[in-house]
């Protein structure tokens, strides 16, 4: 797409891309397929100058003054002909009146002398007064064809030797786990992985765990997607058998099968309801379980102080995840994020409506394999639109757990700690336990435990009733909030079924004997 906007000489082209680098060399590359026509960079520290060597690109020459300032280098780019300008890091400039109108004006200009003024960064979005000026091009972190150049120029730079230590298979393995990464960043951690295996290993080696490490490091420097350490399995969470049942199927959505079948990938699913029941657990088991990475959203993260940070900061993070897929992604505490946007208009110049709605879209449409599992609390802070049809495939209202669902967790947690759950009164610990939350049960077994060590006995039954005692649940101290979302669960106004199917179109509201309720499609 960029490369044809070059090729017919468009005006104003807008580029949003995480890795500026290649971006630009990708531009110079189709100015030598184009023919010889003037390349020109510009940023603010150097100014407007003529790039001639793509492997030099920070390297120009020509006339820089006075082109630092924004308005000059427009008005010198624009009335050059055939030429190709790029302009890093502009969107500092884009809430200026003089530039803008400077920028209508080049565009103009541009057109008559044949040039094109290309704006690259990360964080970039269109002003309202140039939306029909402007074409607009997203680039996408690299694929696994794209990696795999990088990974085979590296290895045929470092000599010959290297590169006959390291087959076909390894180089398969470091791609898979360099998905998500810009070009640099990919580079670095084949890198990195090559030189800590000659000097652990004494030899060349491409590792997954280590190039994975790499990823992890550069993820977390975005600060807005974070790589967390899945479950084990959903047999880890405490009754909700009908959301686990849910979530099984819903794996299957994305096996070539499905496909041929004529099934669509799931979305994913929206988990509402009382805090410390399993939402988040929940999340960490389907990752476990489905044995794929899982990358946690944090909305709130994801607003930035700059001109169209926001908006990039959610592009990247749905590059990354769809880089990685088959993923879960968990967007954890949505509420926090997606609050508000009916009178962000009003506050923020709309940037969280846009942002909203630019996830919403791609929720919506979507192909590729990320099941996506947001998390709630305060369900009132939601939209009404976030509930629509078609944008989860299931929602479901997460209660605290009945008497089977709290036997289970009881049997979970005391084997998790090498404890037969068969030497222990379930059944008084059930009753013992009833408004108590999976997370507060989790902490009584902890607490129990502890107080047995310290006194260099075993634990006993009785050790748990004392340690639920000691508690006080969030059924009491946070009653009237607990209520409040049951009545907003049983008037959502949905139909209340029991053990019927629901017809076609219909949406259902099931009382799940785990713990739930749950509203699916």
């Amino acid at each position: 797409m960029l490369r044809d906007y070059l090729f017919c000489s468009k005006p104003g082209i807008i580029v949003r891309a995480q890795d500026i680098t290649s971006t630009v060399k990708e531009i110079m590359e189709a100015v030598r397929e184009i023919g010889n026509r003037p390349f020109y960079l510009w940023d603010a520290n150097e100014g407007l100058r003529q790039v001639v060597n793509p492997d030099n690109l920070f390297i120009g020459k020509g006339n820089r003054d006075n082109t630092t300032a924004p308005v000059q280098a427009l008005q010198k780019a624009s009335t050059t002909k055939d030429a190709i300008a790029v302009f890093l890091d502009f969107h500092h400039y884009l809430t200026s009146p003089p530039v803008l109108s400077a920028m209508r004006t080049a565009f103009v200009m541009a057109e008559k002398h044949g040039a094109s003024l290309v704006f690259v960064s990360r964080y970039i979005s269109v002003p309202g007064e140039l939306e029909r000026e402007v074409a607009v091009v997203d680039c996408p972190v690299p694929g696994r064809e794209q990696l795999r150049e990088v990974l085979d120029r590296l290895l045929e730079k470092n000599g010959a030797r290297i590169a006959a230590e390291i087959d076909d298979k390894q180089k398969e393995l470091a791609v898979e786990s360099a998905l998500g990464l810009t070009v640099d960043e990919a580079k670095d951690a084949f890198a990195v992985s090559i030189v800590r295996t000659v000097r652990t290993e004494g030899r060349p080696r491409l590792c997954p765990r280590i190039i994975s490490e790499q990823k992890r490091q550069a993820v977390a420097r975005s600060g807005i997607l974070e790589f967390v350490e899945p479950g084990r399995s959903l047999s880890d969470v405490g009754g909700l058998d009908e959301i686990k049942n849910w979530f099984v199927k819903r794996f299957k959505t994305f096996l070539p099968e499905a496909a041929e079948y004529g099934i669509s990938p799931a979305k994913g699913c929206l988990l509402l309801g009382v805090p410390g029941c399993g939402k988040s657990l929940l999340a960490r088991a389907v990752a476990g379980e489905w044995q794929k990475p899982l990358l946690r959203l944090d909305f709130g993260r994801v607003y930035g102080s700059l001109v169209g940070e926001t908006e990039a900061n959610l592009r990247r993070a749905i590059q990354a995840a769809e880089a990685v897929a088959p993923a879960v992604l968990w967007v954890d505490e949505a509420e926090k994020g997606l609050s508000g946007t009916a009178s962000s208009g009003r506050t923020d110049s709309g940037v969280t409506s846009r942002v909203f709605g630019s996830f919403l879209t791609w929720l919506q449409e979507k192909t590729s394999p990320v099941l996506v599992i947001a998390t709630a609390n305060d369900i009132t802070s939601l939209p009404a639109e976030l509930l629509r049809r078609g944008r989860f495939d299931g929602i479901f209202f997460v209660d605290l757990p009945d008497e089977r669902a709290r036997e289970e967790i009881f049997k979970i947690h005391l084997a998790k700690r090498r404890r037969d759950p068969g030497k222990f009164d379930l059944q008084t610990l059930v009753a013992a336990s009833e408004g108590y939350s999976g997370a507060e049960i989790e902490s009584a077994v902890e607490d129990a435990m502890l107080e047995a060590f310290n006194e260099g006995r075993e634990v006993t039954t009785g050790d748990l009733i004392a340690t639920l005692k000691n508690v006080i649940p969030l059924s009491v101290n946070r009653r009237d909030e607990i209520e409040r979302l049951r009545r907003w669960a049983e008037e959502s106004g949905f139909k209340k079924t029991s053990g019927t199917k629901a017809g076609y179109g219909e949406r259902l509201l099931r009382i799940l004997g785990g713990g739930s309720i749950g509203l699916s499609d």
